[in-house]
């Protein structure tokens, strides 16, 4: 392969790569704030339940709680993948 088709290539490479980090950006943000509401209202139920000393509700709260941060933690995880190679 010669030089041209090299650099054709890696441009190639990059406008793809570009791409996957605009996706990648957009679906992060397209993501986090339904994620976030949802975690607002999780968290307002949790001091909700808390005073009820429902063991059972209490649990299924936090394992919401715990879903959202982790679905967030993935997103932060995701950008930085994708932004760190770009």
């Amino acid at each position: 392969m010669d030089r041209r088709g090299t650099e054709a290539d890696l441009e190639a490479l990059q406008r793809t790569n570009d791409r996957l980090v605009l996706l990648v950006e957009q679906l992060s943000h397209d993501l986090r704030n339904p994620i976030t509401a949802l975690l607002a209202s999780v968290e307002l139920l949790a001091d909700e339940t808390a005073a009820e000393a429902d063991p059972e509700l209490a649990k299924i709260v936090a394992n919401a709680l715990a879903s959202g941060h982790r679905m967030t933690a993935l997103l932060d995880d995701a950008l930085a993948q994708v932004t760190r190679r770009s």
